[in-house]
């Protein structure tokens, strides 16, 4: 949204014009992006950890919480600088934005459930989407977590929730 907001109010063209060079705009917004992603990240840990008392954040392993969660950040503020070239209103990124987030989790939930249930496989062509990934590395430790054991180390990961975690 900000950086839509910042293009249709020609803010980028004037950044320009005052000297600042475009990979230093986009690091800036990155830095930016990932520290609030990762304050909502932690605060996401924290409530399912200790407020809401769930098992999975519980038994599973803090190193591998944080590693999916920070992987699919970084993918998602990524997939968010690659949509914002194709927009030119605040409004209209705002609107897709959420509705691609609402409507892709919806499907890759029903995916996981339905047509890749354990021990069915992600295919190869869902990986490049973030949204896919995120929920099916979830969701692979979901399962191992209620049918065996949580994950207690990064080297106890699943190959698909490695592979998930990779892309």
């Amino acid at each position: 949204y900000n950086i839509v907001l910042e293009k249709e109010m020609k803010l980028i063209e004037t950044m320009k014009i005052n000297g600042m060079r475009m990979s230093n705009y986009w690091l800036t917004n990155f830095i930016f992006s990932l520290f609030f992603y990762c304050i909502t990240m932690f605060v996401f840990i924290f409530f399912g950890s200790k407020v809401y008392n769930f098992q999975f954040f519980k038994h599973t392993t803090m190193t591998v919480m944080v590693l999916v969660l920070f992987a699919w950040g970084l993918a998602q503020i990524s997939l968010s600088f690659l949509i914002s070239v194709f927009l030119n209103k605040s409004q209209s990124a705002s609107i897709i934005g959420y509705s691609l987030s609402i409507w892709l989790m919806t499907i890759a939930c029903c995916m996981n459930i339905s047509i890749y249930a354990p021990p069915n496989e992600m295919d190869w062509f869902l990986y490049p989407i973030p949204t896919f990934t995120f929920c099916r590395a979830l969701h692979v430790l979901c399962v191992e977590c209620a049918y065996y054991n949580c994950v207690g180390s990064i080297s106890a990961l699943p190959t698909e929730a490695i592979r998930c975690i990779g892309c």
